[in-house]
């Protein structure tokens, strides 16, 4: 084996560790801008998934105060509500929760099946006004961070116009 070095070999693999550096800094380079693409991809897909949830949740408490209207209690399940929307997506698992006094109130929840989406919770209440006449009203709320959790159910105020959503989370 030669022990000799050979001072052009050397400067010639010095070019190429040179030349092999570069070309790995603009590949980083590139692929960090490329991560930070699809990172908006993502976010932009999880506005569109988290806008199809909000669209559920909202009709189908609309369909809840739709069919309270006709009968003496809220629904139990989409079927009563003949209803299209799913039990179960790729991405939430929705459900109506029928509450203590079923004539009374009813809450509906989106449960997100993955990582980085948002969850809501929306409720019908019937309400009494200062003319003892009944009507329902509706509250959706949204959590502030993704969140495998639904919202808690929000508490109806005396004053209904003043039901918030509860702590971390908004009304939307």
């Amino acid at each position: 084996m030669n022990s000799k070095l050979n001072p052009s070999s050397l400067l010639n693999q010095l070019k190429f560790s040179g030349k092999l550096l570069t070309t790995s800094l603009l590949l980083g380079l590139i692929g960090g801008v490329n991560l930070s693409g699809n990172a908006q991809t993502n976010n932009q897909s999880n506005r569109d998934v988290e806008s199809e949830a909000k669209n559920y949740i909202s009709s189908t408490t609309r369909a809840q105060q739709a069919y309270r209207l006709e009968n003496t209690t809220f629904a139990n399940s989409f079927q009563e509500l003949e209803i299209n929307v799913p039990t179960k997506d790729p991405n939430y698992i929705y459900l109506i929760i029928p509450q203590i006094n079923p004539s009374q109130s009813v809450m509906v929840t989106a449960t997100p099946q993955r990582f980085g989406l948002r969850s809501y919770t929306g409720v019908v209440f019937l309400v009494k006004d200062s003319q003892n006449r009944f009507f329902s009203f509706r509250i959706v709320c949204e959590s502030l961070r993704p969140s495998n959790t639904p919202p808690i159910r929000p508490q109806l105020q005396s004053n209904y116009q003043e039901t918030k959503c509860p702590s971390n989370s908004r009304k939307i």
